[in-house]
């Protein structure tokens, strides 16, 4: 291989990985604002209810916790029936209280997928 296609191909892979490195963090800026707490979760089961549905994912990364709570390995996150919940596979969820004065019981910002969601991987 000559010393060009060689020099080529190695700024192509630094291109790459520098670009999956400025995208790796995994949380969107703006919905971690607004998030107390945001957690990278894997989906276990999706729930059921009436008015509210409870999913259960586990826990695989905690990016910002500022309510104090130890999260567990598992935990059930409310979402509004009518609206999205967590989807399939792994991705990023942004959190509120479901109830101001408990700690354990948590919801996606706004009741809603659309805007406690991100970073979505199958």
């Amino acid at each position: 291989m000559n010393q060009s296609v060689a020099s080529g191909t190695i700024l192509s892979l630094l291109l790459t990985v520098n670009f999956q490195a400025a995208d790796s963090s995994g949380v969107d800026p703006n919905k971690v604002q607004k998030a107390e707490v945001v957690l990278r979760v894997k989906l276990l089961s999706s729930g059921e209810g009436s008015k509210y549905r409870w999913d259960k994912v586990e826990v695989l990364q905690v990016f910002k916790n500022k309510s104090g709570y130890a999260f567990r390995r598992n935990l059930s996150v409310a979402h509004y029936s009518w609206k999205p919940g967590i989807p399939e596979g792994t991705c990023t969820i942004y959190l509120e209280r479901y109830n101001p004065k408990r700690n354990n019981w948590w919801k996606l910002i706004n009741g809603s997928g659309e805007e406690g969601i991100s970073h979505v991987e199958p």
